[in-house]
C-alpha cells in the first residue's frame, strides 16, 4: 500500500475511534446514560404530578367549598356566636328566662335546651320534654331564642330552698348529649331560692318558652 494511502487510512481510524469514544460519554447514552436518562424522565413526571400541585390547590378550594355550604344557614349555634343573659319572669311564678342572641354575622340553629347548673344544687334540672317545639330556632344576626328555667316548685318554702346568685348556662351538641365548650356563669337578678327545678326547650319567643 503506498505510504499516502496508508497515513490516510490510519488517520481516518483514529478520527473514528475518537468519535466513538466520545460518544460513549456522552450522558445518556449506552446503559448507564439510558438509566439517567430515565430517571431523569420519571423526576419531571414526579414533579408534574406535584405542580399538577393545581389538583392539590383545587382539593383545598373544594374542601373550603364544602365547609361554606355547611355553614350556609343550617349551622348549630356555638358559643362564641352567641350573648346569653337572664331575664326574671312575673308569671308564671318561680320562673326565670334564659336568652340566647345570636351577635355572629351567620343565621345558625340553637339545639334542644340550655344546660343549667345552681351552684349549690348537685342535680341538674329535669327536662320539660313537652316543651320541645316542632322544629328548632334558627336564628337570624341579632335575633333571639329564650329557654325557661323553674328555679322552684309550688311546695317549695322560701325556707328550705337554697339561695344562689348565679347560674351557669352551657350550649348543648346537637345529640343533647355534651356541652359546646364551657358553660357561661350568669347572675341571677335577685339572690333566688332554689328547690325542684326543670328546664324547658329554646323557643323563637318568649311567650313559646313559657308555655309549660
Amino acid at each position: 500500500m503506498p505510504a499516502t494511502r496508508l497515513v490516510r487510512a490510519t488517520t481516518f481510524a483514529l478520527v473514528a475511534l475518537t468519535a466513538l469514544s466520545l460518544t460513549g460519554c456522552q450522558p445518556g447514552s449506552g446503559k448507564n446514560g439510558k438509566k439517567r436518562h430515565r430517571s431523569s424522565s420519571s423526576g419531571y413526571k414526579s414533579s408534574d404530578r406535584n405542580g399538577g400541585f393545581g389538583s392539590g390547590s383545587s382539593s383545598n378550594g373544594k374542601s373550603r367549598s364544602k365547609h361554606r355550604s355547611s355553614h350556609n344557614g343550617d349551622r348549630i349555634c356555638l358559643p362564641d356566636d352567641l350573648r346569653l343573659a337572664v331575664e326574671p319572669v312575673s308569671q308564671p311564678a318561680n320562673r326565670i328566662l334564659i336568652k340566647a342572641v345570636n351577635i355572629s354575622d351567620r343565621p345558625c340553629e340553637i339545639n334542644g335546651y340550655p344546660q343549667i347548673r345552681f351552684g349549690g344544687v348537685q342535680s341538674a334540672p329535669k327536662v320539660v320534654k313537652e316543651s320541645r317545639p316542632v322544629a328548632e330556632p334558627r336564628l337570624q344576626p341579632r335575633e333571639a331564642a329564650y329557654a325557661a328555667v323553674q328555679t322552684s316548685g309550688t311546695s317549695d318554702s322560701e325556707q328550705s330552698g337554697t339561695r344562689e346568685n348565679f347560674v351557669s348556662v352551657g350550649i348543648l351538641t346537637p345529640s343533647l348529649t355534651e356541652t359546646i365548650g364551657p358553660p357561661v356563669r350568669l347572675r341571677l337578678a335577685k339572690q333566688t331560692s332554689i328547690g325542684e327545678t326543670a328546664v324547658g326547650y329554646w323557643w323563637s319567643t318568649r311567650a313559646g318558652a313559657l308555655t309549660w
